[in-house]
């Protein structure tokens, strides 16, 4: 009996927990003109309660002490509750990228960064605000 119980809370403690996460449903990379800098653009997918979001990184292609087991250094620039296909990306040249959304009006942008490492990030975005997350 204590098994069968035992068995049965696990299973569903294992469904519950299971699907309360979020999973990624979007990816691009684009990389810069020279090679330098690649931008990072994720979609995630929280279901009914909160559908869609999306994080836009830049990444170095240069290894941190130039040991690629260090990893690559990497800013998020911009996050917003939007849809992947609600923004753009485009780099302007080799250190200035543009990103354009649409939708962040009415949703709003949780992060935006306008520098890192002397990359200069342009935003297109309308008049959005810092929206409530």
């Amino acid at each position: 009996m204590t098994r069968t119980l035992l068995l049965a809370a696990t299973i569903f403690l294992f469904l519950v927990l299971n699907g309360c996460g979020c999973e990624q449903s979007g990816y691009k990379e684009l990389p810069s003109p020279d090679g330098q800098y690649v931008v990072i653009e994720r979609e995630t997918n929280c279901g009914a309660t909160d559908p869609f979001g999306t994080a836009i990184s830049v990444r170095s292609r240069q290894p941190r002490l130039g040991i690629a087991w260090l990893g690559f250094p990497s800013k998020r620039v911009f996050l917003a509750d939007v849809s992947l296909r609600n923004t753009r990306v485009a780099w302007l040249d080799n250190r200035d990228l543009q990103i354009v959304c649409t939708d962040c009006e009415k949703y709003g942008i949780a992060e935006r960064v306008e520098g890192w490492r002397g990359i200069k990030v342009k935003f297109d975005v309308g008049k959005a605000g810092k929206g409530v997350f």
